[in-house]
């Protein structure tokens, strides 16, 4: 996996921003929505071994057990509940959510701001925040007229917000779960990102 950089090919940031789209889907818990994009091909462009994995569980998983599973660890608060936001994992206990006025701040400055609204969720939800890393990528293959400033954006959010929390997100996922596809979908999105940090930082 490669950055989101000049020395990039165009194919290259194609698959980074399908990746980032992928991943961001699942955390949403769009089983649905990630069927449909496989049915359509937009979802079987060129991704990495974890992914291409993922989109096969999804596929032979029954859908009813993916929503048990999601509501489970994601969405209803409970014995093996663990919160998919950004902030819990960042915030001091007195920083009083500073995170997510920050990425609000972001998703304003780059107009994704309007569509973290329509999710209804709070706007440090990981699932927001991968999809924020995949619509910068997508204005750089765009060439935006503010692709630069799109592409120090994206440095920041993958180095400074996904980073440092998704250890301690995926550890406690990993707590809770044995197996499933919740599990292979943390553990891989956690691959991906170490290796896409690893490589930028030896560009």
């Amino acid at each position: 996996m490669q950055p989101a950089f000049e020395t990039e090919t165009h194919e290259q940031q194609l698959k980074l921003s399908l990746t980032y789209l992928i991943y961001a889907r699942c955390f949403y818990g769009q089983v649905d929505v990630i069927k449909a994009m496989v049915d359509t091909g937009e979802a079987t462009g060129e991704v990495d071994e974890d992914v291409r994995h993922l989109l096969h569980q999804l596929r032979e998983t029954p859908e009813e057990e993916l929503t048990l599973q999601y509501e489970n660890l994601f969405f209803i608060p409970g014995p093996y509940y663990v919160p998919p936001y950004v902030s819990v994992y960042l915030d001091d206990e007195e920083a009083n959510g500073s995170m997510v006025h920050q990425l609000s701040g972001y998703y304003a400055r780059f107009g994704f701001l309007d569509y973290a609204k329509t999710t209804n969720l709070r706007h440090d939800h990981i699932g927001t925040v991968l999809m924020f890393a995949h619509y910068l990528i997508q204005m750089q293959l765009e060439q935006h007229e503010d692709a630069e400033d799109a592409k120090k954006m994206y440095l920041i959010l993958l180095h400074e917000v996904i980073r440092p929390m998704y250890g301690v997100f995926e550890k406690k996922v990993s707590d809770q779960l044995v197996k499933g596809f919740y599990l292979d979908l943390v553990q891989g999105a956690h691959r991906f990102l170490s290796d896409t940090s690893e490589i930028i930082e030896k560009d």
